[in-house]
């Protein structure tokens, strides 16, 4: 098992030490520490990882970003909704390890019409709908290839309208 990388450690005031390590493809290793009690260890499998260090950094009183905008959360719970109904794979709509066609299509068109009908950035996009911004760039490069001088109807047109809209391009190209 080889130790790639260390996060620095921290301490608490009561002399616990938390220190978090990148074990490559073994996963990343946690551990407890005390000097009088003694230490716990967990392998985390590398998997799981983000969802440790969301739970950590919320533990610890971090606030996780959020959108506060009630009508973009509300686009995107719609937007959700219609692409759960077209997909083979409804759970794994968000999943961006999952790379089956679909969900991918079904992503891309939520990202690119978050991004183009809300203004929203390419980062706040991303985190949004649990990925990262390289994935929003693609999903617009994509649809800006494939759309064309369409875009302001993109931002006119209903949610439904648009996603189907989106969807269809899609499949023809």
């Amino acid at each position: 098992m080889e130790v790639s990388q260390e996060i620095k450690r921290f301490t608490y005031k009561d002399g616990y030490t938390l220190a978090v390590k990148d074990i490559q493809n073994d996963g990343v290793l946690v551990s407890l520490e005390h000097p009088r009690e003694g230490a716990a260890c967990i392998i985390v499998p590398t998997e799981k990882a983000h969802e440790l260090a969301r739970f950590l950094w919320e533990l610890a009183g971090f606030p996780i970003w959020r959108c506060e905008r009630p009508d973009v959360i509300a686009e995107f719970k719609k937007l959700c909704k219609i692409a759960r109904a077209d997909m083979i794979n409804p759970d794994k709509l968000l999943d961006w390890r999952f790379k089956k066609s679909d969900c991918v299509r079904a992503r891309h068109i939520i990202a690119f019409l978050l991004h183009i009908r809300h203004g929203l950035g390419y980062a706040p996009t991303g985190r949004l709908m649990g990925g990262n911004h390289a994935s929003v760039i693609l999903a617009v490069r994509r649809f800006g290839r494939i759309s064309g001088n369409r875009i302001g109807w993109y931002k006119n047109a209903t949610v439904e309208a648009a996603y189907r809209t989106a969807k269809k391009s899609l499949e023809k190209n």
